[in-house]
């Protein structure tokens, strides 16, 4: 891994955090797609959100550009699909 950047070297892996476990998603919502497995997050379910960076917003991308602080923007995901943890999750329910 980054064996062809230097700038790399001996880097970490970026590790990034989710927001912690949510839910279960009440009834009556509306359903979301899970950014991991691409299914949809539906009521009942455990989720997550997970930063993705600083979207399509022109002042973000610019402020991120030049290193500066930028909104992030956080999409859904299942905790299971994000942990592996499927404790109280209905992703295996038919």
């Amino acid at each position: 891994m980054n064996e062809n950047r230097p700038e790399f070297q001996g880097a970490q892996p970026l590790r990034i955090t989710c927001t912690g476990k949510m839910g279960p998603v009440p009834d009556g919502s509306a359903a979301t797609e899970c950014i991991v497995c691409a299914h949809l997050i539906t009521p009942g379910q455990y989720f997550t959100t997970l930063p993705v960076g600083c979207g399509d917003d022109p002042e973000n991308r610019r402020l991120a550009r030049m290193a500066l602080p930028f909104s992030i923007i956080f999409r859904a995901a299942h905790f299971a699909c994000v942990t592996g943890d499927e404790s109280m999750s209905r992703l295996s329910v038919p």
